[in-house]
Formats: structure tokens, C-alpha cells, sequence
């Protein structure tokens, strides 16, 4: 039901077409490409279970704010008309863009062949515009062999964002004037500012604290990038936001796991604004606080040119009291008497090594949070995680997709349990000869579902430790054609690392085996506020 498509791509030759092995693999990677690059990637998929492979993707898009193009393919319309009650119309037919418009900015069924024009023309406008988002193309067989008089489409010119000015950013630089411990909060969907965020940080010397998504916003900072805040945030991060006078929030939806459990209280004792391009987002969890509705490029850029903060500068007791905390919350001393491994430590190793990584994609588990706590990122590394849906399975696909778009090294960071929900992908990755070396995180269990269960089901582990089954990995590897080892001791971590990047252009994979019971630390527990970090005080490196 997609077969005309698929031929029209493959044989246009300005088009690549990569055909992936499964297509939830599709859909994450394109996906990543609107992350990358703040244009709709491009996934296609048969009908029924073709299409609906899709929707963990698409999911991933909509909840993240990423511009995508979601094609699947359609029985015959006429065949839809005839039983227009029925249950099934055809073999694979299903409602694709009805099971998809909770999860879509917009869906489209072009029901005759001289309406696709304007309606794929519509589709890149509406991902683009304002709040960007993926859309759905469901398309009928039939359709897809009409004739169209259009050989292309201009891509369309999208709304110009309406700019910001002094009088609007007023309050802002009014709070950010008076404060004495000002802080810049920056999430995902600054990642199309990146370069006017690091001018005002820069400029005005704010120190940053981060969502995940956001990392890659502030990276390069030096000592001003305090690292990730939150529920599994760096306890150096949560130290600093909870001191704070001034809080200037752009481009994060702020969730619960951000705020604490009490957004109120967050808002109290100190100036909080946040930005955001969505008024369905903007303030909605902190009820006390300003809110802004506008571009955070705009905003950034009109605070930069202020006169008002011409002679501003973050106070130097402040900057000194968060080089204090950085120095003594390195994540490497939240851990003493571990056997092996320290993840925390093996990441702070593998990120001084990988000059030559152009991004790091981190999947669904407890690696994410070892790996957004301990990577240090230059300026021209990305990092992409499903941060919304947070799905198992994203790593090795946006991997391929990084890794076809920037033709340079990848680093993709799997657990043992999240690497297996699309391992076929490696078929890809050897066919097209990707430069993308995986690092498998091997602690036998799916470790954010036990350390959920040590705190509420009194260390019974149903379906984190006793169902997932120890795979060797680096066979498994090896099967697909690339080369594997395992460490399990850290005085093994310097020379693995060195054999990882031996040949930066072939795809390599290193399983780093750890504890069990290694849990991410420092935690919030729930119901607490970011400051009641558990435990208290890490229990090495020198304490504040």
C-alpha cells in the first residue's frame, strides 16, 4: 500500500532513501532530524501494522516540540467509501490519522491525486509553524498513482515570528537587575537559540542549569554550565537553583520531576519567568511567577541588546559560591566502595576521550541519567534523548539518522535491557558503514523500574531483575559485523575507550558491565522538593 511511494523516492535522484529494518526505528529516526536540524525528517510506513509501527515516534515528536512528516500508506478510497461502517475495509486497512491526532499537530488523507500538492505544502507549514510538531499523511493507494499536473512544491514560506520588544522583556531585566543570585534554566526547545543563549550567558555571566534536553543549549559554558537539574539532576544543579534569587526559565515545559513537588513554593523568595512560544505551557505548573509568551530567540536576543544591563554582570560572590559547589558536587563522588565500575566516573572518562563524537544519543533507562550527569559536551556536540515519551528503543535509530546527516562519529548509549527493543537496526548501521560506537550499560536488570521498586515494593523486582534475561552482547554484536568487547573492572576503562576510537570511522560497540544495585544518585524522592536530595550529603569528595 506504500509500494508507488517507496519506488517514486528511490528512483527521485536528489532523494535518500534508507530503509530501515522495522519501523518504529524510522519514526525515531526522523525524528532525530528535526532535533538536529529544525527541519521535518521524513518517515513512511505501509498500512496498518506499517503505519502504525510509526506512532512511538511520532509520539516522541508531538511531547518534544519536533517538526516531522509521518507518511503511511492507505487501501484504496474507493474501497473506504463502499463499506464506509464496516470494521475493516480491506486487508491491513486501518484508521491511521485517527489513531494518531491525539499525537499530531495536524492529519491529512488526500482522497484525490490533484490535492496532494497544496496538502503536503499545508503539512510542512503547520509542522513548522509556531509550537513546531509532526503531522500525518495517510495516503490511498489509489491516490499515490493519480496523476498530478505539479512536478514539485515550493516550501512554503512560514508566519514570521512576531519579534519582542524592550517593553516586553521590561519585567525581566527589571528582576534580573535587582537579583543577587540569578540562574539561566534552559530546556530543549532552545536548541535553535543555542548560539544567542551562550551570548547571554556569556555576556552577562549567569551561571546555567539545564533540563536534559537542554544540555547541549548551554554546552561549552565552562565553570557557568552547573549540569542538569531535577529529579535525577546533579546534586551541583539542584544546590544551585534551590539558591537562586532570579530564575529565568526558556524553552522547558517544567514538569514536576524539574520543579519539585510543590511549584508554588518554587516560585516563592525569589523572581521566576518563564518563556515559552505556547500559552498552553507557559506558567500552567507555577502558579506564582511570570510568564511570557514569545519566541525564546527573541527574548534572548532583546535582553542581549538591553541598555538597561549594559553594565550588568552576575555579582561575583555568586559566581564564587557556584564554583564552590561545582568543585565539591562532582557526580564521581556521590559513590565510595563500589566494586568495579562507577558509571558516573566511566562517563566523565568517556566524555574527556571523545573529542571527535559529534553527538551522544543516550536511550531510555538508568544510563540516561549517569550520562546526562557526567558528560561534559563542547560546543559542537549534541546530545538527544526522547526526553517527553522517555521510550526504550531511540538510541541506535537516532544514532543512524545523526550519523547519515552529519557523516561523523556517533556515540549512542544503550542499556543491556533498552538495547535489545531495536537491535535489528544494526543491520543498517553495518550495511551503510555508520561510524556510530555504542556503549551497552550492563547492570542485568532494568534499573529505573528496581530502584522505583527498592523504594515502594520492598525490593520485589517482578520484571526488572528475574525477566530480563543476560544476553551476550558482544556476540550479538559480532553477528552483525562489529567489532565488540566488555570490560568489567576500571582500570580496564582507559584502554577501552582508546580501542573504541582506534578507528574513529568504524562502528565499534563496548559493554560496560556494573552492579546491580548501583542506583542513580543523588534521587528527589517523591513528594519532596528538588533541595531534599537523597542522600543528604555524597558520601565522598569534600562537603559545603
Amino acid at each position: 500500500m506504500i509500494a508507488p511511494l517507496l519506488d517514486a523516492i528511490g528512483e527521485h535522484k536528489s532523494l535518500n532513501l534508507v530503509a530501515m529494518s522495522h519501523e518504529q526505528s524510522a519514526a525515531f529516526a526522523a525524528e532525530t532530524e528535526g532535533r538536529l536540524f529544525e527541519r521535518p525528517g521524513v518517515a513512511i510506513g505501509t498500512s496498518g501494522p506499517g503505519a502504525i509501527n510509526l506512532v512511538s515516534g511520532i509520539a516522541s515528536a508531538y511531547f518534544d516540540s519536533i517538526p516531522a512528516l509521518y507518511v503511511g500508506g492507505q487501501v484504496q478510497s474507493y474501497l473506504e467509501m463502499l463499506l464506509p461502517e464496516s470494521r475493516q475495509s480491506g486487508l491491513q486497512q486501518c484508521d491511521f490519522a485517527g489513531m494518531c491526532a491525539p499525537i499530531v499537530k495536524a492529519t491529512y488523507s488526500p482522497k484525490k491525486a490533484p490535492q496532494i500538492p497544496e496538502i503536503l505544502t499545508e503539512a510542512y507549514r503547520v509542522s513548522m509553524s509556531d509550537r513546531p510538531g509532526p503531522v500525518v499523511v495517510d495516503f490511498p493507494l489509489d491516490v499515490q498513482m493519480g496523476e498530478v499536473q505539479q512536478v514539485s512544491i515550493e516550501v512554503p514560506k512560514l508566519p514570521v515570528t512576531k519579534s519582542v520588544s524592550s517593553g516586553d522583556v521590561a519585567g525581566i531585566v527589571r528582576d534580573l537587575y535587582s537579583a543577587h543570585r540569578p540562574i539561566l534554566f534552559v530546556g530543549g526547545v532552545a536548541r535553535n537559540s543555542r548560539r544567542n543563549f551562550r551570548k547571554l550567558s556569556r555576556t552577562f555571566r549567569i551561571p546555567v542549569v539545564s533540563t536534559i534536553a537542554g544540555l547541549d543549549v548551554a554546552a561549552g559554558l565552562n565553570n557557568l554550565q552547573i549540569g542538569m537539574c531535577g529529579m535525577y539532576g546533579t546534586r551541583a544543579a539542584n544546590t544551585v537553583m534551590s539558591e537562586a534569587d532570579f530564575v529565568l526559565i526558556l524553552g522547558s515545559r517544567v514538569d514536576h520531576a524539574v520543579l519539585g513537588a510543590d511549584p508554588a513554593r518554587f516560585a516563592q523568595k525569589r523572581a521566576v519567568w518563564h518563556v515559552d512560544i505556547d500559552p498552553a505551557e507557559a506558567g500552567k505548573r507555577m502558579k506564582i511567577g511570570n510568564t511570557l509568551i514569545a519566541d525564546c530567540n527573541s527574548v534572548i536576543s532583546t535582553i542581549t541588546k538591553e541598555n538597561k544591563l549594559s553594565d550588568f554582570k552576575a555579582p561575583q560572590e555568586w559566581i564564587r559560591r557556584v564554583d564552590a559547589i561545582l568543585e565539591s558536587y562532582n557526580p564521581s563522588f556521590e559513590r565510595t566502595g563500589i566494586k568495579g565500575i562507577d558509571p558516573n566516573s566511566f562517563f566523565e572518562s568517556l566524555s574527556k576521550r571523545s573529542a571527535r563524537a559529534r553527538a551522544f544519543v543516550v536511550d531510555a533507562g538508568h544510563h540516561t541519567w549517569y550520562a546526562a550527569q557526567s558528560l561534559k559536551l563542547n560546543e559542537k556536540q549534541r546530545l538527544i534523548s526522547s526526553t517527553g515519551l522517555h521510550a526504550c528503543g531511540t538510541a541506535i535509530p537516532a544514532s543512524i539518522s545523526a550519523a547519515l546527516n552529519f557523516r561523523e562519529p556517533i556515540v549512542a548509549i544503550v542499556g543491556d535491557g533498552s538495547v535489545q527493543l531495536n537491535i535489528q537496526e544494526l543491520a543498517t548501521v553495518v550495511r551503510d558503514d555508520l561510524p556510530i560506537k555504542t556503549i551497552v550499560m550492563n547492570n542485568r536488570t532494568h534499573g529505573s523500574v528496581r530502584q522505583l521498586q527498592t523504594e515502594i515494593s520492598q525490593g520485589r523486582f517482578h520484571a526488572s531483575t528475574w525477566g530480563l534475561a543476560e544476553i551476550d552482547n558482544t556476540a550479538i554484536f559480532n553477528a552483525y559485523g562489529i567489532p565488540a568487547i566488555r570490560i568489567c573492572e576500571s582500570y580496564e576503562v582507559e584502554n577501552a575507550i582508546a580501542w573504541l576510537w582506534e578507528e574513529p570511522s568504524q562502528p565499534r560497540m563496548l559493554e560496560v558491565a556494573i552492579e546491580t544495585a548501583i542506583e542513580v544518585t543523588p534521587v528527589v524522592p517523591f513528594g519532596r522538593q528538588i533541595s531534599a536530595m537523597q542522600p543528604a550529603k555524597p558520601p565522598g569528595g569534600p562537603s559545603i
